[in-house]
């Protein structure tokens, strides 16, 4: 097996949790669904599977906060 790190390895790895868990899990609960992963074991050692979870949890819940600011603007303009 082939180790990859920076980029490729977590976008691989990102696209894989995407696949796989919600992004309203915790580590603890995303970790038994992903461990045995291929692609997630190209990611190198636990420490940088953990802060690929937790950049990717970050990224998604601010893109979810953003989508809803928009839809919120788009209905406001509407009613205006």
């Amino acid at each position: 097996m082939v180790l990859i790190s920076f980029p490729f390895g977590f976008n691989t790895g990102k696209d894989m949790l995407r696949e796989t868990v919600s992004p309203t899990m915790k580590w603890e609960q995303a970790l038994p669904l992903i461990k045995n992963d291929e692609r997630m074991k190209v990611i190198k050692g636990i420490g940088e599977q953990r802060r690929l979870f937790k950049d990717w949890i970050n990224q998604t819940k601010n893109q979810e906060r953003q989508e809803v600011k928009q839809r919120m603007q788009r209905v406001l303009f509407i009613l205006l």
